[in-house]
């Protein structure tokens, strides 16, 4: 019994993983969906963070979620949630710390968290201190490599910090703004895991207690939820390197618990299974949506 045990259980396992993988993929397909519904009735895809501003001259901050939330199956929390305030306000705390579970990887062991608070900080001393918690989500939009660090370690390479469809410049990107193609450019990627900090299937710290060195802003799906990639060394540690899939998901990094790569959902609407062994620079002219480069197979 124990020899006919050892021989099945490998294979119960890659079929439960398969099974998750799959789950994994509706999940992005749905996300596709939904902003193409978003696009069909706004004419753009939404900003990575939406800035508002107030009769006083302030703004409020939120992400691109929560404006998809009436998109999916979620349009009684998108009704709860305030898009006229900051996702960290008061009288937002109920919708933020709702699960979302089609924003959920199966596959991230113990699923999406619930933060015990909320803390960000930014190089410029911008901060937030709360101890009130919100949930994380294992999916981020594209908003593409950070600066040109990257083409010392990618010759070639497309330039620029914004060239991800989330990319900013204060306007949604439009299908017609997408001149490298739907099928070539990546929306949304998996980037699982949070809050904790994982490198190399190791976890070595946390989003929440070191919020200016691992991109806290990146934690919540009510935050920005999109954001600039970097390339790292082979510990998946440290800035800067050969190493995008799999590597890390700090920042915004492409970072799955699937074996072999992530998952991504593309303009088109369809779902990719990327190799985190594939040619860095097919993966990051498929991170820009304008960038020029002819995309091979992939």
């Amino acid at each position: 019994i124990a020899i006919l045990i050892a021989l099945l259980l490998p294979a119960v396992q890659q079929a439960r993983e398969a099974a998750r993988r799959t789950q994994c993929k509706n999940n992005l397909k749905q996300i596709g969906l939904a902003l193409h519904n978003y696009v069909g009735t706004h004419r753009t895809f939404p900003l990575e963070t939406y800035y508002g501003q107030r009769a006083d001259g302030s703004y409020h901050y939120s992400s691109w979620i929560p404006q998809i939330l009436s998109y999916f199956d979620q349009a009684a929390l998108g009704n709860l949630y305030d898009h006229d305030s900051s996702f960290w306000d008061l009288n937002n705390q109920d919708a933020i710390e709702k699960k979302l579970t089609l924003f959920e990887c199966p596959s991230t062991p113990g699923g999406t968290q619930m933060t015990p608070e909320l803390r960000m900080r930014l190089s410029s001393g911008w901060s937030i201190d709360s101890d009130r918690g919100a949930f994380t989500s294992d999916y981020a939009g594209q908003r593409g490599i950070h600066s040109n660090s990257h083409q010392v370690y990618v010759p070639g390479a497309a330039s620029g910090t914004n060239l991800g469809i989330f990319g900013g410049g204060g306007t949604g990107k439009r299908f017609r703004d997408i001149l490298d193609g739907t099928s070539n450019t990546i929306v949304v990627h998996e980037s699982a895991g949070r809050s904790q900090w994982i490198a190399k299937d190791r976890t070595t710290g946390t989003f929440v207690t070191n919020p200016p060195e691992f991109g806290g802003w990146f934690d919540y799906w009510a935050g920005p939820c999109a954001g600039w990639m970097y390339g790292f060394e082979d510990d998946g540690v440290t800035r800067y390197g050969p190493n995008f899939i799999n590597s890390t998901n700090k920042w915004a990094n492409p970072l799955s618990f699937h074996t072999g790569g992530v998952q991504v959902a593309l303009a088109d609407g369809s779902v990719r299974f990327l190799s985190e062994n594939m040619s860095n620079l097919t993966f990051i002219a498929l991170c820009t949506y304008a960038g020029g480069e002819v995309v091979g197979e992939f």
